[in-house]
C-alpha cells in the first residue's frame, strides 16, 4: 500500500505539474490570441494607411499631371508673349530706322527751304537791280527821245513823237520791271 500512496503522490504531483502547464498553456494561448488580435488590429490599420496612402498617391499624381497641364499652359503663354515681345522689339526698330530717315529727310527739306530762302533773297536783290537798271534805262532812252533799235527788240513798234515811254509791271512789293519800252 505504500506502493500506492507513493503512486498517488507520483499522480499528484504529476496532475499539478500537467495542471500548470495547462494553466501556463492557457496563460500562454491567451496572450498569443491577443498578440494576435493586437497584430490582426495593427495589419488592418497598415492596411487602411496603404489605402489612404494609395489614394493620396493617385489624388498626388492626378494634381501632378493637372500641374504638369497647367505648366505647359504657362510655357505656352509664355512663348505667345516672348514671341510678341519680338514683334514688338522688331517695330520699334522699324519705327527708329523710319524715324531716324524721316528726320534725315526733314534736315534735307529744311538745308533747301535755307537754299531757297537764300536764292529768294538772291533773286528778290538782283530783281531790286534789274529794277534800278531799268529806271536808269528809262531816264536815258527819255533823256534821248529815240526808241531802241529794232534789232534789240523786234516786236517793238518804231516810236515816233508823243509815244509813252514805258510801262512797269510790279513783281512783288519794292521790284518793279520795266516790260515796253518806247520813245517820246
Amino acid at each position: 500500500m505504500w506502493y500506492l500512496s507513493w503512486q498517488r503522490r507520483g499522480f499528484a504531483v504529476v496532475a499539478d505539474e500537467v495542471r500548470a502547464l495547462a494553466e501556463h498553456t492557457t496563460r500562454a494561448t491567451n496572450e498569443i490570441g491577443e498578440m494576435i488580435k493586437t497584430i490582426q488590429n495593427e495589419t488592418k490599420s497598415a492596411v487602411a494607411a496603404m489605402e489612404a496612402g494609395v489614394h493620396q498617391v493617385e489624388s498626388g499624381t492626378i494634381e501632378a499631371a493637372r500641374s504638369g497641364e497647367a505648366l505647359r499652359n504657362i510655357l505656352e503663354h509664355i512663348n505667345a508673349v516672348a514671341v510678341q515681345v519680338n514683334q514688338i522689339a522688331t517695330a520699334a526698330e522699324e519705327q527708329t530706322a523710319a524715324t531716324s530717315e524721316i528726320s534725315g529727310d526733314i534736315h534735307q527739306i529744311t538745308n533747301m527751304v535755307h537754299q531757297t530762302s537764300r536764292g529768294a533773297q538772291e533773286s528778290a536783290t538782283a530783281a531790286a537791280q534789274l529794277n534800278g537798271n531799268a529806271d536808269d534805262l528809262e531816264r536815258l532812252v527819255n533823256g534821248y527821245g529815240c526808241c531802241f533799235p529794232a534789232l534789240w527788240m523786234p516786236s517793238m513798234k518804231r516810236c515816233g513823237p508823243g509815244t509813252p515811254v514805258g510801262t512797269k509791271a510790279t513783281l512783288s512789293p519794292g521790284i518793279t520791271v520795266l516790260s515796253r519800252l518806247y520813245t517820246v
